[in-house]
């Protein structure tokens, strides 16, 4: 890690594993900054519907009506603790893993209260809980970026960049424009590069205040050649205020190490060329790198740092 110099980790500590996963402040011995949460909104929601459905059960009667107000009223509760823990930096939501990324603004309460049924059945017969309900999923989505926006805190989206579970034309940022508009105060930060929608990303956040797009995963998941064209492609329309590096790190410290040389190599390549045509100064070329490595994800997620020069 030391060769990294990364300053502050920001760790979903919502991704599940058959390992036994530290707890993020462990992570604090690696960093001059202390660790912070970005919170899953998916997991805390099926932890939530989850000590719901075994109440319902235990008490011999499922009454979607009673589920659907718990549910809201301790969903609402939780995410608004979230927003005054100041330990943590935001929240990401993986619904384009779980439906995609064509999230309703619009939600009827009766369909909200029909999707719980088959919910609680299957967690019945299973014991198992996972919201893969549109609907659902998407209620769940529209309640945090209103929470966030309100508290003044980002929510992250996974987009593109996945693995076979996901609906490749359902993870294209384009489909956010409705949620986009909707929640003008909310701060959308749009993760791995969107690739392979990079440009379509890079669109949203030239034209809406609130959107801003993560360039990471790519490192080291594409080949050198295609770390330099995406990066082209961040640079080709995003506000440079608007851009920011992350590893994706991981499991293992080889994937942050990986994530901080490879992304520093590319963009150093890419800005140099841009020098070398006189596109760019090198005083703009190093504004830019200060800005995705550290500036605008330090703004971004509110965290007052102040640079820790090695």
């Amino acid at each position: 890690m030391a060769p990294t110099r990364i300053q502050c980790i920001l760790i979903d500590d919502g991704l599940g594993s058959a390992w036994t996963l530290h707890h993020y402040k462990w992570h604090d011995q690696f960093t001059t900054s202390p660790t912070k949460r970005i919170v899953r909104v998916e997991i805390v929601a099926e932890g939530i519907l989850r000590d719901i459905a075994d109440e319902q059960l235990q008490a011999g009667h499922v009454d979607p009506k009673t589920i659907l107000s718990t549910f809201t009223a301790r969903l609402t509760s939780e995410l608004t603790a979230c927003v005054m823990d100041t330990e943590v930096a935001g929240f990401k939501s993986i619904a384009c893993y779980r439906t995609g990324l064509d999230i309703v603004v619009q939600l009827d309460t009766p369909g909200l209260e029909r999707s719980l049924v088959p919910i609680i059945l299957r967690y019945e017969t299973t014991k198992t809980l996972r919201i893969a309900d549109k609907i659902m999923n998407d209620f769940i989505v529209n309640t945090t970026l209103r929470i966030a926006g309100e508290g003044g805190k980002p929510v992250q989206f996974h987009t593109g960049l996945g693995d076979n579970d996901i609906t490749l034309s359902l993870s294209t940022p384009a489909l956010m424009q409705p949620i986009i508009k909707a929640y003008p105060s909310t701060k959308i930060v749009l993760l791995h590069s969107s690739y392979p929608y990079t440009q379509q990303a890079g669109y949203l956040t030239a034209v809406y205040p609130n959107v801003y797009l993560d360039f990471g995963e790519i490192f080291p998941f594409l080949s050198v050649d295609g770390q330099r064209d995406v990066i082209k492609q961040v640079l080709e329309l995003c506000p440079t205020n608007k851009i920011m590096w992350s590893t994706d790190g991981h499991y293992w410290p080889e994937s942050y190490y990986l994530g901080a040389l490879q992304a520093r190599e590319v963009l150093y390549e890419v800005l140099e060329n841009s020098i070398r045509r006189q596109d760019l100064t090198l005083a703009q070329a190093i504004e830019i790198v200060k800005r995705a490595f550290f500036e605008n994800a330090n703004k971004v997620y509110n965290l007052c740092l102040q640079p820790h020069i090695v």
